[in-house]
């Protein structure tokens, strides 16, 4: 923790990750660390558990989890905000369905359009990682926790966000917006640190909207080519087989 402790920070934000260097690339810290704000960096799998029995420190300091819902600062402006993008927020809710269990508006973004996170008692992807890689994992706790549906917090400041809640505020969405609201929702999944059911679902929907944005075939399929004749061989006609006679009933007289 730094020896510049902010005065106004009364919280303890730390994020657990695999890698010191995943959890610093973290969208999830941007605007924490542009404020000047520590965050505890936590990369030991026991620091998932450990820290969900700590609550505060010296009874005084808050600990907040960064991959779960109500962490940021700012969150009175947040707040501010979920009228005026509610359209969008529900347009979102519907696109998705069961993928999500809300959209809001997150404090803690400054540079990237959206971001994943877990329900306060849910699991944070650091922790799905940890139980996914156990071989001897109980599965049916791990599917209670895998069942709980994430968050999407979307940063309204984002010019992508901003020109989408523009088309759902003029009533002039389409499939071109569904599969921009589906292309924000799986990088931001990514970029949180959680792992895609269906990759190639991402990766189908990317070159759709590069087909559109490009002015080419999205639905293109290559036509196969003839498979080319092959030579007929000349087969010699067959020799007659010489015809074996069998010996039947030698009496053997001569031995």
């Amino acid at each position: 923790m730094s020896k510049k402790w902010k005065k106004k920070q009364n919280e303890i934000y730390f994020l657990a990750g695999e890698t010191k260097e995943a959890c610093l690339s973290s969208p999830l810290i941007e605007r924490l660390v542009k404020k000047g704000f520590d965050v505890v960096v936590m990369t030991e799998p026991i620091d998932e558990y450990v820290m969900q029995t700590m609550y505060q420190y010296l009874g005084k300091y808050k600990f907040t989890n960064l991959g779960k819902e109500g962490a940021g600062v700012s969150k009175e402006e947040a707040k501010k905000k979920e009228e005026e993008f509610k359209p969008l927020t529900e347009y979102l809710k519907k696109v998705l369905g069961d993928k999500i269990s809300k959209v809001t508006i997150s404090s803690l973004l400054t540079t990237t359009p959206a971001v994943i996170v877990a329900p306060q008692y849910g699991a944070s992807s650091n922790l799905e990682r940890i139980i996914k890689s156990q071989p001897l994992q109980d599965s049916s706790r791990s599917k209670n926790l895998f069942l709980e549906r994430k968050i999407l917090e979307i940063n309204p400041k984002h010019p992508i966000i901003i020109k989408l809640k523009e088309i759902v505020d003029a009533g002039t969405q389409d499939a071109s917006s569904d599969d921009i609201s589906r292309i924000i929702y799986e990088i931001a999944s990514l970029s949180s640190g959680y792992s895609l059911d269906d990759p190639a679902e991402l990766s189908n929907r990317v070159y759709r909207f590069l087909s559109r944005s490009l002015n080419v075939d999205e639905n293109f399929v290559s036509e196969e080519e003839p498979e080319p004749e092959e030579p007929v061989e000349d087969i010699p006609p067959e020799e007659d087989e010489p015809i074996v006679e069998d010996v039947i009933g030698n009496d053997h007289e001569d031995l």
